[in-house]
């Protein structure tokens, strides 16, 4: 799954990426962040990726955004569960926890 969420102000602009891309969920609140939510594999690995590659989020987002791509990168080149890609997910997954 991909979420990124951003202050209300900016909403016009989550709205734009989701209309580039053509996928995805637009939540948004009176008084709270608005994000947005795209959990398509397919459309993660066609679209999402090659979007926010090209287009890189500056600053603490982007560092988030590299961890959770190190994640995404290895679950797409390692689809066949087994003992040792559990073990590398979860040391992907507690790097990006510690941000």
């Amino acid at each position: 799954m991909f979420e990124t969420s951003q202050l209300p102000l900016d909403t016009v602009l989550l709205n734009a990426v989701l209309v580039h891309i053509g996928f995805g969920n637009l939540f948004s609140r009176i008084g709270a962040v608005s994000r947005i939510r795209i959990v398509n594999v397919d459309i993660l690995q066609h679209y999402v990726l090659p979007f926010f590659t090209l287009y890189s989020m500056p600053g603490y987002k982007g560092i988030q955004y590299r961890a959770w791509l190190s994640a995404v990168e290895y679950v797409l080149s390692h689809r066949v569960y087994s003992e040792a890609r559990e073990i590398k997910l979860t040391a992907l997954l507690k790097d990006l926890s510690a941000l």
